[in-house]
C-alpha cells in the first residue's frame, strides 16, 4: 500500500492506494498530522491495535479497508501502525516459526524493551506468541518513533535558543543531527528511503480502449474534468513521515511550543500566539488557549492595583450572591458601574482614591 503527497501553499494533501483504488485523505497544515502523531496518546492505539487482532482473528474475509479508512479521520499515522500490524498477523504467520524469526528481524529493539520490562514476555517462541505480544511490538515501536521525530523537532525549532546553532536555518540544523546520528553507527531507520518520485495522478478512473486513440482520452478528459496532480510516491508510512517532516522544516513551518502543556504546535495565524487549542487533560471543554487568555488577564490584574482592586470587589460580591446576601440583579447593575468605573479610572478620567474608595466602601444588602 502506498501514499501520494501533495504539497500545496503551505498545507499537504494525501492519497491512500488500497485495494479499491486511490482514496483521498483531509487536506492539512503540513506538519500538522506529525505532530499530532507525536503527542498521540497510545492507549488509543494499543485499542485499535486489539480490535484489529479480534477482528482478524474472527471473522470470516474480513473488511481491512473498512477498519483503516475509519483511522484516517483520527490520524493518518495511527492508520499506518495498524496496516503494518494486518500485514503481519495475515501475510507473515507471526505463530510459524519462519514468520516469528522475520518479525524478531525486523523489530528487535521492540522485542528486547518488552523481553526486559515484563517477565510474561521472556522466552516468547512462535508457539507462545500472544496478543498482548503482538500488540506490544507496535506499541513500543510507535513509541519510539514518536520519541525520534519530537527529537528531531526539538533540535531543529530549539536550536534557535543555542548560541552554536542559533546562526544556522533550522534545515541545516536537521542536516546536523541526521549526520551526528550516523556518525554514532546508528542503522537507518524505516522511514529513510530514497524511493521517492513523483508521478501524475488522476482523481477518477479513465477507461481506454484497447487500441489507443489520443482523440479519444482527449474528449474523455473534457467530459469528465478530473483533477490530475504532480504527486510524490512514499512506499510506506515511515516514508511518508521522514517526507512530512523534511517539508515542514524546509518550507519553515511556523511551530511554537505552547506555554501550559509544552508541547508544538502550528501557528495558523498570527505569530504571537503562546497557547495551543488542545482540550485540557482535566478539562475536555477547555483548552490551553482558555487557560492562556485567564493567565493574561491574570497578570494584568496583578500588576495593575486598579484592576487588582476591581477583581477582588468582584469575587467578594459574586460570594454574595451565592450565599443570598445580594441578588443577581443587584451583582449585574454593581458590576457595570464597577467595570466602567474601572476603564474610567486606567483612562485617567477619574481619581484612582475615589475608584478604591467606591469599590470598597460598605453596601448592606438585604439578606433574600
Amino acid at each position: 500500500m502506498a501514499y501520494y503527497a501533495r504539497i500545496s501553499d503551505n498545507k499537504m494533501e494525501v492519497l491512500i492506494e488500497g485495494q479499491s483504488g486511490l482514496r483521498r485523505q483531509r487536506e492539512v497544515l503540513i506538519g500538522q498530522e506529525l505532530i499530532d502523531f507525536i503527542y498521540f496518546d497510545l492507549k488509543n492505539l494499543n485499542e485499535a491495535l486489539d480490535h484489529a487482532y479480534s477482528f482478524a482473528a474472527h471473522v470470516k474475509n474480513p473488511d481491512f479497508e473498512g477498519i483503516l479508512g475509519r483511522l484516517d479521520t483520527q490520524n493518518i499515522y495511527l492508520r499506518f501502525f495498524v496496516e503494518l500490524f494486518f500485514d503481519t498477523i495475515i501475510n507473515h504467520k507471526p505463530n510459524t516459526k519462519a514468520g516469528f524469526e522475520a518479525l524478531r528481524s525486523q523489530y528487535p529493539q521492540e522485542i528486547a524493551f518488552l523481553e526486559q520490562n515484563s517477565e510474561k514476555f521472556k522466552n516468547v517462541s512462535y508457539r507462545t506468541i500472544s496478543k498482548p505480544f503482538l500488540i506490544g511490538i507496535f506499541s513500543v515501536h510507535a513509541m519510539g518513533m514518536q520519541s525520534f521525530m519530537k527529537q528531531q523537532l526539538e533540535f531543529c525549532v530549539e536550536g534557535e535558543n543555542d548560541e552554536k546553532y542559533k546562526q544556522l536555518l533550522p534545515i541545516e540544523r536537521l542536516y546536523i543531527y541526521e549526520q551526528w546520528r550516523k556518525s554514532k553507527g546508528e542503522q537507518p531507520l524505516y522511514f529513510e528511503t530514497d524511493t521517492f518520485f513523483s508521478r501524475l495522478v488522476i482523481s477518477e478512473s479513465i477507461s481506454t480502449d484497447e487500441d489507443f486513440s489520443i482523440e479519444g482520452l482527449a474528449d474523455k478528459l473534457k467530459k469528465q474534468k478530473p483533477q490530475i496532480a504532480e504527486m510524490a510516491v512514499l512506499p510506506t508510512g515511515w516514508a511518508l513521515m521522514r517526507f512530512e517532516l523534511m517539508k515542514m522544516i524546509s518550507q519553515s513551518v511556523p511551530i511554537k511550543k505552547c506555554s501550559n502543556c509544552e508541547r508544538y504546535f502550528i501557528l495558523g495565524g498570527r505569530s504571537d500566539i503562546a497557547y495551543c487549542p488542545r482540550p485540557l487533560a482535566d478539562q475536555p471543554g477547555k483548552t490551553c488557549q482558555d487557560v492562556g487568555a485567564l493567565n493574561k488577564y491574570m497578570d494584568k490584574v496583578h500588576a495593575d492595583p486598579i484592576r487588582k482592586e476591581f477583581h477582588k470587589a468582584y469575587k467578594r460580591n459574586h460570594s454574595r450572591v451565592r450565599v443570598g446576601t445580594m441578588t443577581q440583579t443587584e451583582f449585574l447593575e454593581w458590576s457595570d458601574e464597577a467595570r466602567e468605573k474601572r476603564d474610567q479610572c486606567i483612562a485617567g478620567s477619574l481619581d484612582k482614591d475615589e475608584f478604591m474608595e467606591w469599590v470598597n466602601r460598605d453596601r448592606r444588602y438585604r439578606r433574600r
